[in-house]
């Protein structure tokens, strides 16, 4: 945090410009970042008994398990918007904010959604090794 600060902020004050926040300003961030995600998962990992009483914790593990198709069903999403609808760079960054929930809720949606007829997702089946029989790992989700 002592060094990601002033970084965010000196990126911010010198209005993004692409010569100083992509080659001086990055590096104080880049360094920091493993500190960072090392404090978030302590964080989740000491409130994890309360955190997985949520249902939100549920529709956030279908959301990892289905990792792949949901990175690129985010790429595709965010592709459309903003190259075929031709929103790129028609919005600053405070706005682009409030397109991070819907796509958010489309992951999630969609992960739950498919996770009650399969056990898996579509890009995970695809690129699973088969079984011992042979068979692909695609199946209906157990208890259907």
């Amino acid at each position: 945090m002592p060094f990601r600060s002033p970084a965010c902020w000196a990126q911010w004050a010198l209005h993004w410009s692409s010569r100083w926040s992509a080659f001086f300003l990055q590096v104080p961030r880049d360094l920091s970042s493993p500190f960072i995600s090392l404090g978030y998962a302590t964080l989740i990992l000491a409130w994890w008994l309360q955190l997985a009483r949520w249902r939100f914790s549920y529709a956030i593990q279908c959301v990892g398990r289905m990792a792949l198709t949901n990175y690129v069903l985010q790429t595709l999403i965010c592709t459309t918007l903003f190259y075929r609808f031709q929103l790129f760079m028609h919005y600053d960054r405070l706005q682009l904010l409030a397109f991070v929930p819907a796509v958010w809720l489309v992951n999630i949606l969609f992960s739950l959604l498919w996770l009650r007829f399969f056990s898996q997702g579509p890009l995970e089946w695809a690129v699973a090794p088969p079984d011992a029989a042979g068979k692909p790992p695609h199946r209906p989700a157990s208890g259907q």
